[in-house]
């Protein structure tokens, strides 16, 4: 069902990656860790630049499926369009994201990480201490390359392109961050 679901997702949201998104540009979050009751949230805002050469006129974002929105906003943006199934959340602006102008995404995000698994073991809220050692649980931009499958058997058995998707995606990798210092 994951390499299913994976596939679909490509097929879906592969069209973003030839379109301009803005850069991810700078974080500030305030993170609650409950460890009684293994839960966290988090609070905050990005900074995103257009660094293309090309206006930008809807915003992809996306959130992990597993994390609870209490709000998800982007300054100038208009009405969003949420797909639940895959995460994504896309901001038509009333006006285009100029090259080299800034917009800014706010956040309020929660998640229950009762138990360990391989793809939450950075997030596990523990009662005995955490330590976050990734930033998977904040919201991305654009297309997330770790959502595409890389083995060409999987890529061929669901409909895909055997070929590799682009360098830098690694099969089950949440962070996939489009972030520069």
């Amino acid at each position: 069902e994951t390499a299913a679901w994976r596939a679909a997702y490509e097929r879906r949201y592969a069209p973003l990656r030839s379109l301009p998104a803005p850069s991810l540009r700078g974080v500030t979050a305030t993170i609650h860790l409950v460890p009684a009751e293994r839960r966290w949230t988090a609070r905050g805002s990005a900074s995103l630049v257009n660094e293309t050469l090309r206006p930008i006129d809807t915003v992809w974002v996306a959130v992990r499926r597993d994390v609870t929105i209490g709000a998800l906003a982007l300054e100038g943006g208009g009405g969003a369009a949420h797909d639940d199934r895959f995460g994504m959340h896309g901001f038509v602006l009333p006006r285009a994201l100029a090259p080299g102008d800034t917009a800014v995404l706010t956040f309020e995000l929660a998640a229950r990480r009762r138990t360990l698994s391989a793809n939450s073991f950075s997030e596990a809220v523990a009662p005995n201490g955490t330590f976050l050692v990734s930033l998977a649980f904040l919201p991305t931009i654009g297309f997330r390359n770790g959502y595409t499958l890389i083995d060409p058997r999987l890529r061929t058995a669901n409909g895909l392109p055997a070929s590799a998707p682009p360098a830098g995606a690694m099969e089950g990798d949440a962070d996939d961050f489009n972030v520069r210092a």
